[in-house]
């Protein structure tokens, strides 16, 4: 490896700098790389790519600092190694297939290839104003755990942290890093933070979307939280918004003991291969326009008949599925949009407007609340109070008013359409 004393780089205002890369024009320009031999930065210049040992901006050194090097060397971020060499991006999917069947035990096919293909968006988010996140389901010893580890390997600059982090760090880590946030244990709902990172999750998926924050000095300061992310949860999310933005695997019940040990030398040198692979591919498909893909010469379209949602979220994984691989990418999917489209027949708004149109058909058209409570299913009931109800009706459009039986409510035909 011949590297070079400094990178410096003229002050550009188009630079975005983190502790591990420089974007340009929000494209990959510089990236960190770690190894046995130290840190060394990776530059593309002119299609070939240079190291060096330090890098400046302008007058100012922006060489990483000791602890976002210790946060690689600890296991807290993961970083390439080096600039791999590959034959084509089929190549490298094909290698994240067979990794993952080593370390993962899941239900089918379609799975593996969704991780896979996410896996490998989480390099070319730059290129996606939308990202869905992966989120792994299943109760205790289901293996969820070592799902993230196996992520954490592949995806890129992840970052590692525990459900019970505080919300701070977590809006510094994606703001400095801007990787692949992993979050073990995300549905803790007795924590004091989970309001606020049950808030992150629902902004950070949609570029451009900032979250203002009071900092040190009483100053605000703007935060976006966009980027993938990969969590881990026993149960779904009560808020449904943030079930629609992420692609679930339910881990099936382990029939092994032995769980997978990523320091084997075999595990992690595959692992870390794959990584360098992914990040000359990165550096390589930079300029590469948002309306190609690393597979075709256009952007695969999903089906029509899916809902606008998961059309929009599942966009950038079929970008980054080879065309091999494509059915077992849409019949996945295709689970995934029956299940949103069987949330959005369960919300409460579309309960309470059912109950409505059913008591319309037999001429009704008021009735009191608490009738209309009763005929809600049981989750419903359990997660919702009459007082919500109520608000709910009054947002469909329809009147309160009160007679002789009591409040009731009223209601036009044109509320139902």
């Amino acid at each position: 490896m011949e590297t070079s004393p400094k990178l410096i780089l003229a002050y550009d205002a188009n630079y975005q700098t983190g502790p591990y890369h420089v974007l340009r024009k929000s494209r990959p320009y510089v990236e960190y790389i770690q190894n046995d031999e130290g840190g060394f930065y990776l530059c593309g210049n002119n299609g070939s790519l240079e190291y060096y040992k330090r890098l400046f901006i302008g007058k100012r050194d922006a060489t990483l600092k000791r602890e976002y090097r210790r946060l690689v060397t600890a296991g807290i971020v993961s970083c390439p190694s080096d600039a791999g060499s590959y034959r084509d991006a089929e190549e490298i999917f094909e290698a994240i297939l067979m990794w993952l069947k080593r370390a993962l035990i899941l239900g089918g096919e379609g799975e593996y290839t969704a991780i896979a293909a996410y896996s490998m968006m989480t390099w070319f988010a730059f290129r996606y104003d939308t990202v869905p996140y992966l989120r792994f389901l299943g109760d205790y010893g289901n293996g969820k755990s070592t799902a993230l580890r196996a992520l954490s390997e592949l995806c890129y600059r992840a970052v590692n942290i525990s459900g019970v982090v505080s919300p701070a760090p977590i809006y510094r880590l994606i703001k400095e890093i801007q990787g692949t946030l992993v979050i073990d244990e995300a549905d803790m709902q007795g924590s004091p933070w989970y309001k606020q990172v049950i808030h992150i999750l629902n902004h950070g998926y949609s570029r451009g979307v900032a979250v203002v924050r009071i900092g040190r000095r009483y100053e605000p300061e703007t935060f976006e939280p966009f980027g993938p992310k990969v969590i881990a949860t026993r149960e779904e999310f009560d808020d449904r918004a943030l079930e629609s933005r992420c692609l679930t695997i339910k881990m099936p019940h382990r029939k092994i003991t032995e769980p997978v040990n990523f320091s084997d030398e075999k595990i992690s040198n595959a692992a870390a291969v794959i990584r360098n692979k992914l990040l000359i591919m990165r550096m390589e498909y930079a300029d590469c326009g948002r309306d190609t893909s690393v597979f075709r010469r256009e952007a695969f379209k999903t089906p029509e008949h899916w809902e606008p949602r998961v059309r929009q979220v599942v966009q950038p994984l079929f970008d980054l599925t080879p065309i091999d691989y494509r059915k077992e990418m849409e019949i996945y999917m295709e689970s995934m949009n029956m299940r949103y489209c069987e949330t959005l027949h369960n919300t409460t708004e579309a309960q309470v407007m059912r109950i409505l149109r059913k008591a319309n058909s037999y001429g009704i058209s008021k009735l009191t609340l608490g009738a209309i409570y009763e005929e809600l299913s049981y989750e419903c009931r359990k997660n919702n109070s009459m007082k919500k109800i109520s608000k709910i009706m009054e947002t469909l459009g329809a009147r309160k008013r009160h007679g002789r039986e009591g409040c009731f409510y009223s209601w036009e035909d044109d509320i139902l359409s």
